[in-house]
């Protein structure tokens, strides 16, 4: 009678299936029995939860914080000693529609994603559930298009300006030029990445590196980011150092509030997530200078990647070179018509105006006095 005294006390199920599961265990199926209610006893949501994230030991340290973010977000609505059986679809839309009051459709997609990988293994893996809780209830899109922005080559002036010292302006200049994810990307750069003679630079992703063939990109050495890296590498206190930026190696890598601090001393005020504005901005550029595959392979994304996450917005400066006006960036007067193009190539380009129909695309691949007319081109 003991034993089975024990068995009611610490059994996840009600008082009232503990004494049919006793009389089970004491008349039936003893040794069965006692087993499966041992086994129930451990699967409370703080069991699964900690199972879970001692499974996954493969797994980098952003993925770490974004299950330990779920999880916190999780016990909100559900207790740690509830057995896992009480996470039922009703529950979790309610636990999903409370999210949404108070967090965007991007970060509660995120959750349900984190989440329903915890029961897909509670389910598939461990066999603790019949099924997944979370099938069939749609998680939202990722995308927040409400915190997308162009940062424009102004700006990006006048955040160069602000900048406290060199190394701040490289790190600028490799996330809005080179396009690199800050902070994985940055803080794995090497001087003996850079080749130079050639004009490109490896980058080494985490993100992609379980990917074949994706663990590295080369970069070309755009001509701005190319002025920053020169400046940098020549200062007396980079020689010797093995990274690029090697005052942060060994920190947290806190770049949001430093350059939050940067962007209202450049008069741009607050802006949100700043290292994904500054790399969706130069994909869109890139993607639209120099085409799909060039964008996929020195941005290091595919293109499906790049339509859902990378759309991005038309700068001012796009704009105004469809015109064929003059703009004023950084205090100088910018020609966006080369203003070396000969009277033909002028005509030429009044007659197209810079459509961007599918006609204009195909016509200004041929033709000689269009491909010249880019900056810089």
């Amino acid at each position: 009678m003991l034993r089975s005294v024990r068995l009611c006390v610490h059994c996840p199920v009600s008082a009232f299936g503990c004494n049919v599961w006793r009389y089970v265990a004491f008349s039936l199926y003893p040794s069965l029995a006692i087993v499966t209610i041992l086994a129930n006893e451990a699967k409370t949501c703080q069991y699964l939860w900690d199972e879970f994230q001692k499974y996954k030991t493969d797994i980098k340290s952003k993925t770490v914080k974004a299950y330990n973010e779920c999880r916190l977000h999780f016990f909100k609505s559900f207790s740690e000693t509830e057995a896992i059986e009480a996470i039922t679809p009703e529950r979790l839309l309610k636990w999903k529609a409370a999210m949404l009051i108070t967090h965007a459709e991007a970060s509660v997609a995120g959750y349900i994603k984190n989440l329903s990988a915890v029961l897909r293994w509670a389910v598939k893996t461990q066999k603790w559930l019949s099924e997944n809780p979370l099938e069939g209830i749609k998680r939202g899109s990722f995308v927040n298009d409400d915190n997308n922005r162009t940062i424009s080559m102004a700006e990006y002036a006048k955040l160069l300006d602000a900048c406290p010292n060199q190394e701040w302006r490289t790190i600028i200049a490799l996330a809005r030029i080179g396009g690199l994810r800050c902070p994985s990307e940055l803080q794995q750069l090497r001087w003996s990445d850079i080749d130079w003679e050639k004009n490109w630079f490896t980058v080494w992703s985490p993100k992609t590196e379980h990917h074949e063939g994706k663990d590295k990109r080369v970069v070309p050495l755009f001509h701005e980011l190319q002025t920053e890296l020169k400046q940098h590498f020549s200062l007396d206190s980079t020689k010797g150092n093995e990274f690029v930026i090697q005052g942060l190696q060994g920190t947290a890598w806190n770049l949001h509030e430093p350059f939050q601090k940067i962007a209202r001393n450049a008069g741009l005020g607050t802006i949100d997530r700043p290292f994904d504005s500054l790399r969706t901005t130069r994909s869109h550029e890139v993607w639209e200078r120099w085409g799909a595959a060039k964008e996929n392979a020195w941005i290091g994304h595919s293109e499906a990647i790049r339509k859902k996450h990378y759309k991005g917005q038309f700068s001012d400066e796009a704009f105004a070179e469809a015109a064929g006006v003059v703009m004023v960036v950084s205090g100088e007067q910018k020609n966006m018509l080369n203003p070396m193009l000969s009277g033909s190539a002028r005509h030429c380009l009044d007659a197209h105006r810079f459509s961007r129909n599918a006609c204009f695309q195909v016509h200004a691949r041929r033709c000689k006095f269009m491909q010249g007319a880019m900056i810089g081109g």
